[in-house]
């Protein structure tokens, strides 16, 4: 049942992050079933945008991929909340929930109320320390105060909040990603041993992913790796490709719109990361029947059943262990099949549902 309130988005562009590709389907359930107006800020007009999405009003800081400084955007975004004067606030990474906690705090002298929900969908301890300066660590502790509810994925995710930016449990509310269903790849002809998908970013562990080519191509006759994804570390990849003679073994393919028809191709996914949450790269391999392979990272046996959805080991054993897999085809195949069975029922559209719910209960619980 809808309600009078409005609800503002604000994230980067629907093309960045496992999380943008979830940020059309928010805007499109909140929509259809619970505010009257939904307004999407988003800084650059790329990605997806969902026929069903479509009714919400989407809003661009610009139409060029890579122009326009942070300050000017984050400005932008402040000013472009003022005058919509949502009643919700939903929050995608650190640099918005600033914005955010200054328009509330704004807005509350002139007697709105406003309600502010942070999807944290990676450690963000780990994260502030990769990517930011030193001062956004004891600013979002502040920030964090004025917060109504942080909804995480992954229970990592919880214990990060709590230990180092001190933020109460019952602040926090646990809710699964999820991933649209699909139809499992059963008798598709594989073209790649492996995938994988995501970020050229250092956290990504790249160069794992590049010594364990090296390792499968000297094991397995034609083996073949599809790297899909764009980043920082684009140029340095495609060399390093190049200097270790990988480039008959490594298709890269940059940035895909539609990665899971790559996915169905490919019999194993391979994600060495050092830093994730619940990564959605692992719910679009399940739902296609594809096992994964993963390091170690906080949570990653919360998405990954080691031995039964896929693997989990170590950074130095992970190309030896990526290739033993590969040569089992019997144990890859029922790896797929209980891929599929868990994004079917830990991972569903139920996931999109409560987390919608959530973010209307914390104006009853407030």
């Amino acid at each position: 049942m809808k309600t009078d309130v409005s609800v503002a988005i604000l994230y980067w562009s629907t093309k960045i992050g496992g999380v943008a590709t979830i940020i059309p389907s928010i805007a499109a359930r909140l929509r259809q079933r619970h505010a009257t107006s939904v307004s999407v800020f988003l800084k650059r007009r790329d990605g997806i945008i969902t026929r069903a999405a479509e009714r919400a009003r989407f809003h661009y800081f610009s139409k060029n991929t890579y122009s326009g400084a942070k300050i000017a955007f984050m400005s932008w975004l402040l000013h472009n909340l003022f005058i919509a004067k949502p009643d919700y606030i939903l929050v995608f990474l650190n640099r918005f929930t600033l914005v955010a906690v200054l328009y509330k705090l704004s807005a509350a002298l002139l007697g709105r109320k406003t309600v502010i929900v942070i999807d944290q969908a990676a450690v963000l301890d780990s994260y502030l320390y990769q990517y930011e300066s030193w001062y956004w660590k004891p600013m979002m502790r502040a920030c964090f105060t004025f917060v109504d509810r942080i909804i995480v994925n992954s229970r990592a995710i919880e214990k990060d909040l709590n230990h180092n930016f001190s933020v109460s449990s019952a602040k926090i509310r646990l809710v699964r990603s999820w991933v649209v269903p699909a139809k499992r790849a059963r008798t598709m002809k594989k073209r790649y041993d492996c995938i994988f998908v995501g970020r050229l970013s250092p956290e990504k562990g790249i160069e794992t992913l590049l010594d364990t080519a090296v390792y499968c191509q000297t094991k397995i006759p034609g083996f073949s790796l599809a790297i899909i994804g764009d980043g920082a570390l684009k140029g340095w990849m495609i060399e390093d490709i190049r200097k270790r003679g990988l480039a008959p073994n490594i298709s890269y393919l940059g940035y895909q719109i539609n990665p899971r028809k790559f996915m169905r191709q490919a019999s194993l996914l391979l994600l060495p990361s050092y830093n994730e949450g619940l990564p959605m790269v692992i719910l679009e391999a399940y739902s296609v029947g594809i096992p994964v392979a993963v390091t170690p990272f906080l949570g990653a046996g919360e998405a990954v059943e080691n031995g039964k959805t896929g693997i989990i080991t170590g950074r130095d054993e992970y190309p030896a262990a990526v290739c033993r897999l590969l040569g089992d085809t019997k144990k890859l195949a029922d790896m797929g099949r209980a891929a599929h069975i868990k994004a079917k029922n830990d991972f569903g559209m139920q996931n999109l549902d409560r987390f919608v719910e959530t973010i209307f209960a914390t104006r009853r619980a407030s």
